[in-house]
């Protein structure tokens, strides 16, 4: 009885942590070879129109959010953070809304002077479909130089875990340099 108490109780705090779209709990998924997708179109929040293939050769920090998303907003301060330490060595942070509107998105980014680029896609929308789906928020995509998929995060981390996830690949650069960005 105990055992099965104790995975009630765990099961509903890993559910808490992330705002739910299906149902999956806080998850950091190492994630080896698989490519960036490539010519999804990203409408940024003054509607011009880009693709992920404009960031080729960068380490990409993907983050799917929405405003109304209690976690969201807790770890997109960590984001701007990661985002002004790192920019310099070759990462880029992308947020992208699935809020209903980009109107929704705008406000609060606005709000919160937020400045690594961020695109909206809406619910389901097309980059969401190129990532497989997003069934929680946040849901993160983490991507080396060659544009090959390192980890996929379900769920918050803090300023502390993005950047020893960050830090190998952004480090990375003086081989990148070094030997090509195809080596």
């Amino acid at each position: 009885m105990r055992v099965l108490t104790l995975g009630l109780v765990l099961a509903t705090g890993l559910a808490g942590v992330a705002c739910q779209r299906g149902s999956s709990p806080r998850d950091s998924t190492p994630q080896s070879g698989l490519p960036l997708p490539q010519g999804v179109p990203l409408k940024d929040l003054h509607g011009q129109t880009t693709s992920l293939d404009a960031f080729a050769g960068k380490v990409l920090l993907i983050n799917f959010w929405a405003s109304w998303c209690g976690p969201c907003k807790e770890e997109m301060p960590d984001l701007q953070r990661l985002y002004d330490r790192w920019k310099d060595h070759g990462l880029v942070v992308i947020g992208i809304s699935v809020d209903a509107s980009p109107e929704d998105a705008k406000k609060f980014v606005d709000q919160h002077r937020f400045s690594y680029p961020i695109f909206w896609d809406g619910d389901d929308g097309p980059a969401a479909k190129a990532f497989g789906g997003i069934v929680a928020l946040p849901t993160t995509f983490l991507y080396d130089r060659r544009g090959l998929r390192v980890r996929r995060i379900i769920g918050p981390q803090s300023l502390k875990e993005f950047e020893e996830m960050v830090r190998p690949l952004v480090a990375d650069d003086r081989a990148v340099r070094s030997f090509g960005p195809g080596f």
